[in-house]
């Protein structure tokens, strides 16, 4: 099994196979954050790391990170299309910080309502989490986020939440140009829709 952890444009991949990985590193004899400056510093693209239990080096992992819950939605309507957001000049799907106490799958609701004006919101279950990595304030995050799977109808009308900083909100279908430009989309949210068979690899 792998499990991706996301640094900007780098990915570390956690994996129980050697088989056809490069660069690897084994888990036992790597030290964490040097390997995860050394992936920044590089910019290497992507990194495979060995552990004969991923979900368990996750749990080490973790140790070393401010932990940060939230929650999404991957909203589809009738017509297939994917709502997305607009902001600081990326394509992204609705989410949001989970609320103390708050389960994660009301808070994904609550998030994308609130980011892009939906009334109108069901929730089709549980799909994965994606982590991130990165520095804020000097210290080293790790984000989890928790995405659902919902659907909305097209025909209501949508309003970004300014406060956010959300400029745009909008309804694409795959192959959509405004998702092929280098930059406008996340590496995590590309290869969710590409789990979807939204994305064409």
């Amino acid at each position: 099994m792998n499990i991706t952890l996301y640094l900007e444009d780098s990915q570390l991949v956690l994996t129980d196979s050697l088989q056809e990985r490069e660069p690897v590193y084994l888990y036992r004899h790597t030290v964490i954050p040097l390997l995860i400056a050394k992936i920044r510093r590089e910019k290497i693209p992507r990194v495979y790391l060995y552990h004969h239990d991923p979900r368990q080096a996750l749990e080490d992992i973790k140790k070393y990170f401010d932990v940060i819950e939230a929650a999404g939605g991957i909203v589809r309507n009738e017509k297939g299309e994917v709502l997305f957001i607009y902001r600081r000049g990326v394509w992204d799907l609705p989410k949001g910080k989970i609320e103390p106490g708050e389960p994660p799958e009301r808070a994904a609701l609550r998030e994308v309502k609130e980011e892009c004006g939906l009334s109108r919101l069901q929730n089709r279950g549980y799909f994965l989490p994606t982590y991130h990595l990165f520095k804020e304030g000097g210290r080293r995050k790790m984000k989890i986020t928790h995405w659902f799977l919902m659907r909305a109808s097209s025909d209501e009308i949508l309003r970004p939440q300014g406060l956010e900083g959300i400029e745009k909100v909008a309804w694409i279908s795959p192959g959509d140009n405004r998702l092929r430009e280098k930059g406008k989309i996340y590496g995590s949210v590309r290869n969710i829709l590409r789990m979807l068979d939204f994305w064409e690899a």
